[in-house]
């Protein structure tokens, strides 16, 4: 008998059948949380390959729920900015809130915050997709920072 596959959103659900696996459950919202508390009861244990970084909730809530959790570090995240770094940086210091910034994780939002001041991104319009990323941003410009949430499956299609 083969292994159940979860997948926490549709875009991580659409790779695993590209490569010809198949995606037994998804949660309702794209959350580890949420795919934590609807993921059904089975017995055995449940392996969450993720990434070195990934926030604690979704395997504590699985061991409240009785499963047995077993984790392996399946990638590590390296958060740092490169690229035209002082081409964004007279962008933002000349157009301010005419600048749409778009995080769609804490790591991008740390490396961003690594290369430039506070102040000139809160200058932007920033968009996040998540509520880590959201709390990662409100975390760097305070909790009333001006900062809109989007569905994390309209994220998806914007990188694309």
């Amino acid at each position: 008998m083969a292994a159940a596959i979860a997948a926490v959103g549709d875009a991580t659900a659409r790779c695993l059948r590209v490569r010809g696996l198949s995606v037994d459950f998804q949660p309702t919202a794209p959350s580890g949380e949420r795919l934590a508390r609807e993921l059904p009861l089975r017995s055995g244990v449940v392996l969450l390959a993720r990434s070195d970084r990934a926030l604690p909730d979704l395997p504590a809530i699985l061991r409240e729920r009785g499963f047995r959790v077993r984790e392996v570090v399946a990638y590590r995240t390296a958060a740092a900015a490169s690229g035209e770094l002082e081409r964004v940086r007279r962008l933002l210091e000349t157009s301010g809130n005419a600048v749409a910034l778009l995080f769609h994780s804490p790591s991008a939002v740390e490396g961003m915050f690594s290369a430039f001041d506070a102040s000139l991104i809160a200058c932007a319009s920033i968009y996040v997709a998540g509520p880590s990323t959201l709390r990662a941003v409100r975390a760097r410009l305070g909790a009333n920072a001006d900062v809109s949430f989007i569905q994390e499956e309209v994220a998806h299609v914007t990188r694309r």
